[in-house]
């Protein structure tokens, strides 16, 4: 079974986004905000931003999103039975 460590999202994500060498300011406008405060609002935890901006603020640090984004982390611990469950597959 694969063990996850977690980072609160506004660890996780600054720290990610120092490691690339961006700034706040930087980071938005590559994510395609208009205003840093947007990013510094997903950053500080205070927004969660849809899954499409997930996608994009992870392309922009270079991780995957999963290591950013809590939510996600979720649908990735779903392994292949469980899918097929949610998907309408039989319960073993």
């Amino acid at each position: 079974m694969k063990q996850y460590t977690y980072k609160p999202p506004r660890e996780a994500l600054r720290q990610a986004r120092e490691e690339a060498g961006l700034t706040v300011e930087q980071a938005a406008k590559l994510a395609g905000y208009r205003h840093k405060s947007s990013w510094a609002m997903v950053e500080l935890g205070y927004n969660t931003p849809p899954l499409k901006r997930m996608l994009r603020i992870a392309q922009v640090v270079g991780r995957s999103p999963s290591e950013l984004f809590e939510e996600l982390k979720e649908v990735e611990r779903l392994d292949s039975a469980d899918m097929g469950r949610v998907a309408g597959g039989t319960d073993a």
